[in-house]
């Protein structure tokens, strides 16, 4: 099987499934995009729910071409 499911509780629905191929860099990206949309775009709070500091967060953001 090429998937595996999310099984956080990091906002991710039920049955989601990430490609198995994907790098830890990219399962970081969208688990950091997806908590940060579930915060309505707010980084203070994304950051504190994914425990790290708002300027950790922005610095992820800007590598990965901006927000």
């Amino acid at each position: 099987d090429s998937t595996a499911s999310a099984q956080s509780g990091d906002g991710a629905q039920a049955g989601q499934t990430l490609p198995v191929s994907w790098s830890l860099e990219e399962v970081e990206k969208h688990h950091m995009l997806r908590v940060l949309e579930s915060n309505d775009g707010n980084k203070s709070r994304a950051a504190r729910s994914l425990g790290v500091s708002r300027k950790t967060l922005e610095r992820k953001l800007k590598s990965w071409g901006g927000r």
